[in-house]
């Protein structure tokens, strides 16, 4: 998986727009193009096929020895890039359900998978691929190099298992986020998937138990605390310690963000998922893609007391420029992020997603920061200037409406000149303003 995300960026009485996207996106369809708008992907002859390479959601013409192919056996080589346009927007074979799988499947997963019950895009795919399920998670343990499927399945199926196993399991950390795997198929059906490994079954083994030790160690810490106050617990601790990271070895996996402190929005997602679920608190890892920008973007979906709430750690990341946390997307609606990065596909055309539909408990709204339409939004700031001022904490401002934020990035100068000649003292400020959620920030220095 390679996700981007977004950061904050600094002014000081003034405001610099330096907008920072990084690259990645995890492989937007992959196999899925080979049902394309053109038509079916046409039968394969029944002797030595020729392999098919499918990259970024378009069918290639060249041919990829990344494995032999045995005779009626076809490789399909699935590699991550820049999602495309056309193609990739073609809508995979269904495999989600509303009916669950029987008691004696589902104990025999759980038995196999930690937090099953939890894991929302496994515990919700067709209860016939659940042997699949296990036979891949069991494989991706051991460090197979060859993982065969015992119920053969589509391409298409075989991709999705692969795509939600990785958003799942936060503990496989060890596969390769590169993006690169084989689906190998047999008379047009699936019945292996190759994957590969960023490190030693010696390395993973160890590095699994770095990573159990200080979770269990973050739980204890909070073994008597509810769901909330669990919540603001973990977004705390890694938003204080993980420093955003494109370039580091592992960051987009969990160990990066747990272990080395360094990763971007996947890492800390897939993290953060992590100890919830350790927390008993139910949490998915939810990707999305800018439109009309070949970036995309990881948060999390949490469930705190039966509510789930979408949840975004990446933008309060240590940076270097980074003078204070905005909490510009904590506990919001999904609109408020899926508007900036519509759902990936694979996910919206398979899943029902929980769907948070209200700001009513997120951070600014508890907080009294945030700006509903049609506030004054002089006074709304003076009066949390003055909080601030009081409390000598940083004035955290968020807007209901596109057009107050930007009445206020374009006369907070003004306004804050005029609040210290109201008060008769002089300072400044620092701000640090984050546009796609529509959030403020000001650390006042005021003179003695």
């Amino acid at each position: 998986m390679y996700f981007g995300g977004r950061r904050t960026f600094i002014m000081e009485w003034g405001l610099n727009t330096v907008k920072k996207l990084f690259p990645g996106l995890l492989a937007a369809f992959c196999a899925v193009a080979v049902v394309s708008a053109c038509g079916r992907k046409p039968s394969q002859p029944s002797s030595s096929p020729a392999p098919e390479t499918v990259q970024s959601g378009v069918v290639q013409s060249e041919t990829v020895q990344t494995t032999q192919a045995s005779p009626a056996e076809t490789p399909v080589v699935v590699q991550s890039g820049a999602a495309q346009s056309g193609a990739a927007q073609t809508a995979p074979e269904t495999i989600t359900e509303t009916a669950g799988a029987s008691p004696a499947a589902e104990s025999d997963v759980s038995s196999v998978i930690p937090h099953y019950d939890m894991r929302f895009y496994l515990k919700n795919l067709d209860p016939s691929l659940q042997e699949d399920v296990i036979a891949l998670y069991s494989g991706i343990k051991e460090f197979s190099p060859k993982i065969e499927l015992p119920e053969w399945t589509t391409a298409e199926n075989a991709d999705l298992l692969v795509f939600v196993i990785k958003l799942d399991c936060p503990e496989l950390f060890h596969v390769s986020d590169s993006g690169k795997y084989t689906i190998t198929t047999t008379n047009g059906m699936a019945n292996a998937v190759s994957l590969p490994y960023s490190m030693t079954k010696e390395q993973y083994d160890e590095r699994l138990e770095e990573c159990n030790e200080l979770i269990r160690g973050l739980v204890m810490d909070v073994s008597d605390r509810d769901e909330e106050s669990k919540e603001r617990y973990v977004y705390e601790y890694l938003t204080d310690r993980v420093n955003y990271s494109v370039k580091q070895d592992q960051c987009g996996n969990a160990y990066g963000a747990l272990v080395n402190c360094a990763a971007k929005c996947d890492g800390i997602s897939l993290a953060a998922k992590w100890i919830f679920e350790e927390m008993e608190m139910p949490a998915l890892v939810i990707t999305g893609q800018e439109q009309g920008d070949p970036y995309g973007h990881a948060w999390n979906c949490v469930s705190v007391n039966g509510a789930y709430y979408d949840l975004d750690l990446t933008n309060d990341s240590r940076t270097f420029d980074k003078v204070m946390k905005l909490y510009g997307a904590y506990n919001v609606k999904r609109s408020w992020l899926g508007d900036i990065y519509p759902v990936s596909p694979e996910i919206r055309l398979n899943y029902q997603l929980p769907d948070p539909a209200s700001m009513s408990d997120s951070f600014h709204v508890r907080n009294g920061s945030y700006i509903y339409g049609g506030d004054d939004i002089r006074s709304r700031f003076y009066e949390l200037l003055d909080e601030a001022a009081e409390q000598k904490d940083p004035c955290l401002i968020q807007f209901e409406e596109d057009s107050d934020y930007q009445t206020f990035m374009n006369e907070y100068e003004s306004y804050a000149e005029s609040w210290f000649n109201a008060k008769g003292c002089g300072g400044g400020f620092r701000i640090n303003a984050l546009n796609e959620f529509r959030t403020a920030g000001l650390k006042v220095t005021i003179d003695n």
